[in-house]
């Protein structure tokens, strides 16, 4: 699978591997996904938040679906039969009617370069959304404040994100616990300071205040899937979560 994005740490490479194997009937460990490289990769554009599989994960989708039609229509030739008496299982299609007649794809890809006439069986897929998609959520904050020093301390922390289908649950939960912590830092800790004569005195994270783990509160995420939507990438989706989360947990607790 060449894809042009770059991986921030978002689990993106299993995500796109996931969707792939799920289309194709394959295991997740028989899909590589080749690391970024400007003499081979497609251009991507910016690689940034969890907006970029919503864009990717549509084009990899088409692309999969297009090998999967490929590999079909190549079995159906070979055995001299309709698409419909067709299935996919475990890298293998075979006919309903007598599943001991069964290719792998590997065996099609080679009759289909070698000997059947339709060449390397491959797909190049861009894609472009006609719409923005949006992601909704509430955030809900237990504080303790210190009425004498107005000290503030976020003891709990409860996030509702409406993800559409949420692909891996790991990765999802992840993002909106680091969203919360960042948002956190934005809204309570992080300061750029200046000195009277103009001298930004914080130039490093000694004075720079971000959360660590120690200052963090008890989070629970609760993910709502949200399957009313009619676009593919919409119903299987990492969706953006990023920026609703970020806004939200700053406008919460800067109140």
């Amino acid at each position: 699978l060449f894809l042009g994005f770059v991986d921030e740490g978002g689990g993106l490479e299993t995500l796109f591997g996931q969707l792939t194997a799920e289309i194709l009937g394959l295991d997740l460990e028989d899909i590589f996904v080749c690391p970024p490289n400007t003499d081979i990769s497609p251009y991507t554009g910016l690689s940034a938040s969890s907006s970029v599989f919503l864009v990717i994960g549509e084009a990899v989708v088409r692309a999969a679906n297009e090998i999967k039609r490929q590999l079909l229509s190549c079995a159906s030739e070979i055995f001299s039969c309709p698409l419909e008496a067709l299935v996919i299982s475990q890298n293998e299609i075979l006919l309903k009617s007598e599943p001991e007649k069964k290719l792998s794809f590997q065996e099609i890809c080679q009759k289909s370069l070698f000997h059947g006439g339709f060449g390397q069986i491959m797909a190049m897929v861009s894609y472009r959304p006609v719409k923005d998609i949006l992601t909704f959520s509430a955030h809900f904050a237990e504080v303790e404040v210190d009425r004498k020093t107005g000290f503030l301390q976020v003891q709990d922390y409860i996030a509702v994100v409406n993800g559409g289908r949420v692909i891996h649950p790991l990765i999802a939960e992840s993002q909106v616990e680091g969203d919360i912590a960042e948002g956190m830092g934005i809204a309570l800790a992080e300061e750029i300071r200046f000195s009277k004569l103009g001298k930004m005195n914080t130039q490093s994270l000694k004075e720079f205040n971000i959360p660590r783990s120690g200052d963090m509160p008890a989070i629970k995420t609760i993910l709502i899937e949200n399957f009313g939507l009619t676009d593919f990438v919409n119903k299987l989706r990492k969706n953006n979560y990023k920026k609703s989360n970020i806004n939200l947990i700053k406008k919460k607790l800067v109140k």
